[in-house]
């Protein structure tokens, strides 16, 4: 059985390596899941609304809806996470193999019940918080109807961005993206993004650890 001193071992060597937050994303940018999805159906329905590819987190305005806390995308690979740590902990395959017919019934039936609070609180989240701004805002965004309407995938394509009256004080946030948008293009601004979005998830699992054990 897994010691405390072990898991800690194994959940920081897994963050510090990426595996826990990259093996959540099942997106392009990434390896080639494929096979896993063949094999495990249940994860693939798990991660039907996170198959999405890195630019299209970008927000018409240009903010990174991967990067915004009630943003859909964002709540729901944070609850994969959640469940890759159980995973990795092993506490269901623990709880089956042990000794005691009653106490490895209340343990089975504690994992079921995590999976389920997990599954709902998905589900629910998923209802009434978008996976990003192309998902549909809330409330509708009167800087991607123009957008839309203009054919631009976002503000930094339209001539008019610096005295845009839409984006009004918003510029002072979003024109140095928009900006580095122009320059560099919105698939590699995307990725680059992306990568700080996975780095943060492991540097908040990193300190979550530690107010456990350290």
């Amino acid at each position: 059985m897994m010691n405390r001193r072990e898991f800690v071992k194994t959940v920081s060597k897994t963050a510090i390596g990426a595996n826990l937050i990259i093996n959540t994303f099942n997106i392009g940018l990434l390896a080639d899941t494929s096979e896993e999805k063949e094999s495990n159906n249940e994860d693939n329905e798990r991660k039907e609304n996170m198959n999405i590819k890195p630019e299209e987190l970008v927000s018409y305005c240009g903010n990174y809806c991967g990067k915004c806390g009630i943003c859909g995308f964002n709540i729901q690979t944070s609850l994969e996470v959640l469940k890759n740590v159980m995973e990795v902990a092993a506490f269901r395959q623990e709880a089956e193999h042990l000794g005691w017919p009653l106490m490895r019934d209340i343990a089975t039936h504690c994992c079921k019940e995590f999976e389920t609070q997990v599954a709902s609180f998905t589900e629910l989240t998923g209802k009434f918080f978008p996976t990003n701004c192309r998902g549909g805002c809330v409330p509708p965004c009167e800087i991607a109807g123009c957008c839309k309407g203009k054919g631009f995938f976002t503000c930094a394509e339209c001539s008019d961005m610096e005295k845009c009256e839409k984006l009004g004080k918003q510029y002072s946030k979003v024109g140095g993206n928009l900006q580095e948008i122009r320059k560099i293009g919105v698939d590699i601004w995307a990725k680059k993004q992306f990568q700080e979005v996975v780095e943060s998830k492991q540097q908040k699992l990193i300190q979550a650890i530690n107010k456990v054990f350290v």
